[in-house]
């Protein structure tokens, strides 16, 4: 049985609002994860697009997207 973790991300360049998402991994990965700045390992491809896209969305910025935003665990 596979474990998730719901983690809210928010803020990043573009001050954008609140995003809350399912990870598939157990909570004290997700934290290690979140506090090495390695967040984009648990995710998968579509998710990273839809957080790349919901922090900025416009494809010739450099404000960095998900890598900005502020993560928060959610238990």
């Amino acid at each position: 049985m596979s474990k998730t973790t719901k983690v809210t991300l928010s803020g990043g360049y573009h001050n954008s609002a609140e995003i809350t998402i399912r990870i598939k991994a157990d909570i004290a990965t997700v934290n290690y994860k979140i506090e090495q700045g390695e967040i984009r390992d648990l995710l998968s491809p579509s998710q990273i697009k839809r957080l790349d896209n919901h922090f900025c969305g416009i494809s010739d910025c450099c404000c960095g997207g998900l890598s900005r935003a502020d993560i928060d665990e959610v238990v």
